[in-house]
């Protein structure tokens, strides 16, 4: 009887192995999720913890239509967003076709990046979510100096959410669509419109100019720069950030 009880938990974990790798298999290929960190990614629930509980998330999604398992981050395609740019310009700023050989390889040929389709979702609460980067953005921006501006986003409860910083200048480089730009005053700023028209041009980060730690390091959406030639007593927009972790669908 022992010996039997034995076989069949060995004939048991041998069929829950291969469901395991073929559901690993199913969203490795339909997400995009590269097997390596599939692999390595224990944290099937998405509580930064490895415990009993992903095994209980699993055996959930896998025999009774559990939620899928969240995808580990920095696991997807690219975390990379698109430049936005589309076009191609030869040495004089004249446009040209991107197929162009006397001028190849340039960025609105290639269009690297996470998808453009579907990247921001306005979540109709003050929010919007990013899922190339997998942050989350205050819709509507607020005019502060920079002190003043760090300590309203770590004060911030906006969307049912507490845990607002003021993002980094990487993060907030993130935010501009090289293909646009406000050059003549009436073309839409460098930002993509889900964020609306009522924006500030020159928008803070949390990241100080280690060359002039008297100044901060911002972005100027109207066309698309970043630098830091503003002091940090100056008033300039605010814009909240917080990241967020997104289940594969």
């Amino acid at each position: 009887m022992r010996k039997l009880t034995v076989v069949l938990l060995l004939i048991i974990t041998i069929l829950l192995a291969d469901r395991f790798r073929q559901e690993l298999s199913s969203i490795v290929h339909a997400g995009g999720v590269d097997p390596v960190s599939a692999l390595l990614n224990g944290d099937v629930n998405g509580d930064a913890r490895l415990d009993m509980s992903d095994a209980v998330y699993l055996l959930i999604h896998l025999f009774n239509g559990g939620p899928d398992p969240v995808v580990c981050a920095g696991s997807e395609e690219s975390g990379l967003p698109p430049t936005g740019q589309t076009t191609c310009y030869n040495t004089q700023g004249l446009v040209l076709p991107c197929n162009n050989a006397g001028h190849p390889g340039q960025d609105g040929f290639y269009q690297n990046g996470c998808s453009a389709d579907g990247r921001f979702v306005d979540n109709g609460n003050g929010t919007v979510t990013d899922n190339c980067t997998k942050l989350m953005w205050q819709t509507t921006p607020v005019n502060r100096t920079w002190s003043s501006a760090l300590q309203y986003c770590e004060s911030l409860s906006l969307g049912g959410n507490d845990d607002w910083r003021l993002p980094n200048i990487f993060e907030l480089i993130t935010l501009i669509d090289f293909g646009k730009g406000s050059c003549n005053g009436n073309q839409p700023d460098a930002m993509h419109s889900v964020f609306g028209d009522g924006r500030y041009g020159t928008t803070w980060s949390s990241t100080t100019s280690v060359c002039r730690p008297e100044e901060a390091w911002y972005v100027w959406f109207h066309e698309g720069k970043v630098d830091h030639e503003v002091g940090k007593s100056h008033a300039r927009g605010v814009r909240a950030v917080r990241s967020v972790q997104i289940r594969g669908n």
